[in-house]
């Protein structure tokens, strides 16, 4: 009788109650590609700003080396690929109770291997993180693949294959996962592993994982972290630069020093859309060509 007379003064809160599981989550779905796709149109004008100079026009010959049109074409691939992937039902990962996204996530960390392959992986600015495509000069980072499965993993055998909640059954089985996706990655791309672990270690709190067992995870962690980071000499000179970039000011901390020029010289409100000068002195104002 209450509830009734609850509902009748509250149709908002009725018609809250009605939505279904399937319809709460189309709406959030909704609200994730609108965000994600509102970020990638600034970062699309972004590039279009960075690349910008007055050395060269804006699109060049051939259309595909022209950077703004790279990342033009990246983000509508994206954009489409996530539009795509909400529409394909969630329950079709959890085939075999799990097995098919163990298997993804296998193909995956396989894929990202093959970096390490002699002429299959491909360097740049000293890092092994691409793949070259058979019979073409294109390239493809593998551990977008990762990226993509990893999470499906955690979320499928997290419902159907582990119970989380329990520290060696079910959090340490994926906390070696996830050790291993962000090991395999981190060796030649520290940024994309730390990313991973991050994300992972989320999902695996939302989940239901106990935060002091999270807390004693992170124990091994560190140490691991710390070795991918004192592995590469250019990532220490990353961190004592970023303390003090005035201490190779025309060498390793340049960069640093133009972007706080860019700050400096733009003020408050900045010098609008393709108007920066200090990108003109940058060796890499934008890294899509990098990845050529």
């Amino acid at each position: 009788m209450s509830d009734a007379l609850t509902m009748e003064m509250d149709p908002a809160l009725s018609e809250t109650e009605s939505l279904t599981a399937e319809e709460r989550a189309h709406a959030t779905s909704v609200w994730i590609v609108a965000v994600a796709g509102g970020l990638m149109a600034i970062g699309a004008v972004m590039t279009f700003s960075a690349s910008t100079s007055i050395d060269h026009p804006l699109v060049i010959w051939p259309v595909w080396e022209t950077d703004a049109i790279r990342q033009l074409a990246f983000v509508t691939a994206g954009l489409l690929a996530m539009l795509l992937m909400t529409r394909v039902p969630y329950t079709w990962f959890s085939l075999g109770r799990g097995y098919l996204a163990l298997i993804l996530l296998i193909l995956a960390l396989g894929v990202a291997s093959l970096v390490f392959v002699p002429g299959l992986g491909v360097a740049s600015h000293g890092a092994y993180r691409w793949l070259k495509i058979p019979g073409t000069t294109s390239r493809f980072q593998p551990s977008e693949l990762v990226k993509g499965a990893l999470p499906i993993f955690i979320a499928t055998w997290t419902v159907y294959r582990v119970d989380i909640r329990k520290f060696w059954t079910g959090l340490v089985p994926m906390g070696a996962v996830i050790a291993l996706c962000a090991g395999t990655i981190g060796i030649e791309d520290f940024g994309t592993a730390a990313l991973l672990a991050l994300v992972a270690g989320g999902m695996l709190l939302v989940a239901g994982a106990k935060i002091w067992h999270l807390l004693l995870l992170t124990l091994p962690a560190v140490p691991a972290f710390g070795y991918l980071i004192i592995s590469k000499s250019h990532r220490v000179d990353r961190l004592t630069i970023f303390l003090d970039p005035f201490q190779d000011a025309t060498g390793k901390g340049y960069q640093i020093i133009q972007s706080l020029c860019t700050i400096i010289s733009g003020g408050w409100w900045g010098r609008g859309l393709g108007n920066g000068f200090v990108k003109g002195y940058l060796p890499e104002a934008v890294t899509i060509s990098s990845s050529r």
